[in-house]
């Protein structure tokens, strides 16, 4: 007998030979009640009442029955076990339940025997490294589509050929009129097809989890066929990781997201560029800064230094050309470019404001190709003719996918532009207490929640800055946190050392195809960090200066260089 199938025991019960050992499911025993025969031909036996043998459905059905014949008893006991057995069928994934299904994609099994729909988009999608799913698929990873049980509903004609497998226990389960007690599956469990052996979902109590690469979708090859939603968006179970994705096509083309760290240090560790020598000049990042205006020229220096600081190796500082030699008087290192005038832009003839404002656009584009990373709005001043020249620079951006953080005075003009961010989910807006307020009522009320003014933003990540940092993007329910201990002052600039260390680290993760929510998480630490060193050593008189020298001391102790 092939190990795992059902047979008879010496007792005339049933077994299952499961790796070298015998899992024993009791001898078939007749039911034998008070005034019954004992056996199913009514023979004489025991007086006592036993349910021995049936499931806990039946016996619970039959508890209740007068004394009858051993035949009857059994007839009745056997009826019970069958409607238990069928129920399944009527139920989610494998029935609808009476209500009306629409199918949205197919999916098949190898052979096509059998087939199930779904009725809706994937809740999220996932690549697992867990060793159950190594082993089982025989792959590295197990690439998954997470749907409710109740979107989803099997063809009936595939029935008989469904398995279901329990890993945890180790017990395997055929469909409910093949098996005895088989309708008593454990959740979750995996289904295969028995035919072909494709396996067909994780199923669990409430949700199904299948493969991608079972459904047939309109293109017929390559990886663009899939859609957005059926794409990886994380990588869980870290610990048992035996091949990294980075340079694979299903990385490159399939991808978005395919790794979940384990701390944040080493997401840190993943996404810095090597310090081999290999590299040339900028390699390891090339950032920009559209900020800075006739009236503050701190704020993108403080940026700009932070950004060098963390690891990138040129800063395109972009300012008004009043800004420039003050700028540049206070450090050789950042590259200061005039790319307006304020004296002719704050003009009050229409004609020389948009032929600046042109100049502008046109400058900026030039220097667009060469970033890795955009910090707009650090220092930027509040007038609407620099900013509308601004909401064109960041949809040229956009249209390059470049990866931007929006702080300052840039949320001033998404406050009331918001269309210029709206579905770009490679944007971080860094708000504030008081700029998150305004965001919000931007939208309508000043009380709405952080998840609830991302679904409003459709698309970027906002980075609310307080007490404790939060995190959150569209669709994510419940927002990431930092609450690194940081300094009790709050000296101006602080928030600029975020903006220039995000995008750095926005910049290096986008380039690592990893999680950039990540990289906000892992800025707000570093500078949460720096600020309490600072802190211990300067007490109450700490100022910006002291935080921008710890944050390159900190970011290596974070992510040592290698």
């Amino acid at each position: 007998m092939p190990p795992g199938q059902p047979g008879r025991g010496k007792n005339g019960g049933f077994h299952e030979q499961k790796l070298g050992r015998i899992h024993s499911l009791g001898p078939e025993k007749p039911l034998v009640v008070p005034g019954a025969g004992s056996g199913p031909s009514g023979s004489s036996g025991s007086t006592g009442s036993s349910t021995h043998g049936l499931s806990p459905l039946a016996r619970a059905r039959v508890s209740h029955i007068q004394p009858v014949s051993g035949a009857s008893l059994w007839a009745m006991a056997a009826s019970a076990d069958a409607g238990a057995a069928l129920e399944w069928k009527r139920l989610p994934p494998y029935g609808t339940d009476g209500k009306d299904f629409r199918a949205k994609y197919q999916a098949q099994c190898y052979c096509k025997r059998v087939s199930f729909q779904v009725s809706a988009e994937p809740m999220t999608a996932k690549l697992c490294d867990c060793s159950v799913c190594q082993r089982l698929h025989g792959a590295p990873v197990q690439w998954a589509a997470l749907f409710q049980k109740d979107q989803v509903c099997f063809d009936p004609e595939g029935f008989d050929l469904l398995r279901w497998y329990d890993p945890k226990n180790d017990v395997k389960c055929r469909n409910g009129e093949e098996a005895w007690r088989s309708w008593e599956r454990v959740l979750p469990s995996k289904l295969r097809c028995s035919h072909c052996g494709t396996w067909l979902a994780d199923e669990g109590r409430n949700n199904f989890m299948t493969f991608p690469t079972l459904f047939s979708f309109d293109a017929t090859a390559g990886p663009e066929r899939f859609p957005v939603s059926f794409r990886p968006k994380c990588r869980i179970w870290c610990s048992s990781r035996s091949l990294e994705l980075q340079d694979c096509p299903l990385s490159r083309t399939i991808c978005r997201v395919i790794w979940t760290p384990k701390t944040l240090q080493d997401f840190l560790l993943d996404i810095a560029p090597p310090l081999d020598g290999r590299s040339y000049k900028g390699q390891s990042g090339r950032i920009g800064l559209l900020g800075g205006s006739v009236d503050f020229a701190g704020a993108p220096y403080y940026a700009g230094m932070a950004a060098l600081r963390v690891g990138a190796e040129l800063l395109y500082l972009c300012t008004a050309e009043e800004a420039t030699g003050p700028i540049k008087s206070y450090s050789p290192e950042l590259m200061v470019s005039e790319v307006y005038r304020w004296a002719k832009i704050s003009t009050e003839d229409p004609g020389v404001v948009l032929e600046e404002q042109n100049r502008m656009v046109g400058k900026m584009e030039a220097l667009l190709p060469r970033f890795h990373a955009l910090v707009i709005g650090c220092g930027l001043g509040r007038d609407m003719r620099v900013l509308n020249a601004t909401a064109r620079v960041i949809e040229m951006a956009k249209e390059r996918r470049l990866p931007l953080v929006l702080d300052a005075d840039a949320l001033w003009l998404v406050e009331r532009q918001p269309e210029v961010v709206a579905g770009y989910e490679q944007a971080v807006l860094t708000p504030n207490a008081a700029e998150f307020r305004r965001l919000c009522q931007a939208f309508g009320s000043e009380d709405m929640s952080l998840p609830q003014l991302c679904e409003k933003l459709k698309g970027p990540m906002v980075l609310q800055k307080g007490a404790v940092d939060r995190i959150c993007r569209p669709g994510q329910v419940e927002p990431l946190s930092c609450s690194e201990p940081g300094a009790p002052r709050r000296p101006g600039g602080l928030g600029d050392f975020l903006a220039g260390s995000l995008a750095v680290l926005l910049g290096w993760a986008v380039a690592r195809r990893r999680d950039p929510i990540f990289a906000c998480q892992a800025a707000s630490m570093l500078v949460r960090r720096a600020c309490k060193v600072a802190y211990d050593q300067k007490k109450r008189s700490m100022v910006a200066p002291d935080v921008l020298d710890e944050v390159g001391s900190t970011f290596e102790e974070l992510c040592p260089s290698r």
